[in-house]
């Protein structure tokens, strides 16, 4: 078989998972376009509220259990029973807290929102775990595209009552999750680094750490509006999320799929990983910038004149996202290594200068906010910071392996 062959055969058996990835994408980037397009700014500033507080919510819910499955397989038994009580408890209370702060429509919405998320990040990793990304998308993207077929009827006028498909995507997809992690799993051979997680106390010490990591990401991917809601207005809100939606969530889309699939290589192939980072990293870092940032300005006007007539995002605006979409997609492989291979000690410091750069960002656009730039083209910026200075973090843990792995070859 010649190299083009063996490389074709990979990328077909990627396709699968691919496809199923891009329908659940798919639907909530469809629910952002229709609530974006059609639901009042009201509406739109309520929805990115909403989204905010799932993602970020739901991440603090699963105290980086999630995470620990990927790295920890072994001790998957303990990981799950500890996680299922966990999530389900702060549900039902961030659910409680948040339609009394107003930023859910309902209980249903809140406690859905949180637990649906959570319990299906967890199954996703599982599945990962076991090298089964095509039934691990199975069980996010279904969810996904039921939760999300009633959010759009909460925010876009003159649909139906969103309660029975919120609850029925709940029950669908949990029946689903529990069908495709009860089936055995093929034997596969999976690189064992740790061997940390030995009793509860040891899940939330180590947990902690990578719940500070999935937490400040949350926060620096989502946090930003509700940044935006609190510096300027509803319409700043409008705007600021119509332009994430059609400069900046195309590359997160892709971004999110590039984790999943180098996650597995990274902890199972190390040496070839780093043998491909010494040989390419300039190349492949000069063409992200030279290529990914003009090709997502040009896409997003594309789509912004065909989802949003007779509006426009400011140019500085979008050059901002775009440039921070580019340094979203570098920033995979090395939150990869401090996910996935970093040492207990290391893996600590390195989420402490995480969560220390999520919270220096209503600072940072607080500051420059107030050097006269607009709140939007303020937070975007900040958020630029944010996002440059994490890459920088996980790009010295690669490089603190790398040297240690040469220094032992010696």
């Amino acid at each position: 078989m010649s190299i083009r062959e063996h490389h074709i055969r990979k990328a077909l058996r990627l396709a699968p998972s691919a496809l199923i990835f891009l329908s659940g994408v798919g639907s909530l980037y469809i629910a952002d376009v229709l609530i974006t397009r059609h639901g009042t700014t009201e509406a739109i500033a309520n929805w990115a509220v909403l989204k905010s507080f799932m993602m970020i919510v739901g991440t603090l819910s699963m105290f980086g259990i999630n995470s620990l499955i990927f790295r920890e397989p072994s001790a998957i038994s303990m990981l799950l029973r500890v996680g299922i009580a966990q999530v389900s408890v702060v549900a039902l209370i961030a659910g409680i807290a948040a339609v009394h702060l107003g930023w859910v429509p309902s209980l249903l919405v809140g406690i859905v929102a949180v637990a649906g998320f959570a319990f299906t990040n967890m199954a996703f990793q599982w599945l990962r775990t076991e090298l089964r990304l095509t039934e691990g998308y199975v069980v996010s993207s279904l969810w996904r595209v039921l939760f999300l077929g009633g959010i759009v009827a909460l925010f876009v006028p003159g649909l139906a009552e969103a309660g029975t498909i919120l609850l029925a995507s709940f029950l669908v997809g949990g029946i689903l999750v529990l069908a495709l992690l009860l089936r055995p799993a093929p034997a596969a051979e999976k690189a064992r680094h740790h061997q940390d997680i030995r009793s509860i106390k040891d899940v939330y010490m180590v947990g902690g750490s990578l719940l500070l990591m999935q937490l400040s990401q949350a926060v620096s991917a989502y946090g930003e509006n509700l940044i935006v809601y609190q510096l300027g207005s509803a319409a700043d809100v409008e705007m600021y999320y119509k332009g994430l939606v059609v400069y900046l969530f195309p590359s997160v889309i892709f971004n999110q799929y590039l984790v999943a699939v180098l996650g597995p290589l990274v902890r199972d192939n190390e040496e070839k990983v780093n043998g491909l980072i010494r040989r390419y990293a300039w190349i492949a870092g000069i063409a992200l910038v030279a290529v990914a940032w003009p090709t997502l300005i040009f896409g997003g006007l594309i789509l912004e004149r065909l989802f949003f007539e007779g509006s426009s995002t400011p140019l500085v605006l979008a050059a901002l996202f775009a440039l921070t979409g580019c340094v979203r997609l570098y920033y995979v492989l090395p939150s990869s290594y401090v996910g996935i291979l970093a040492k207990r000690r290391q893996l600590f410091f390195a989420s402490i200068g995480y969560m220390a750069s999520a919270l220096m960002l209503p600072l940072l656009s607080l500051g420059i906010f107030t050097l006269g730039f607009d709140v939007v083209v303020a937070v975007a910026l900040a958020s630029l910071f944010n996002w440059a200075f994490r890459s920088l973090i996980g790009t010295n843990t690669i490089w603190v392996r790398m040297r240690r792995q040469s220094m032992d070859s010696h």
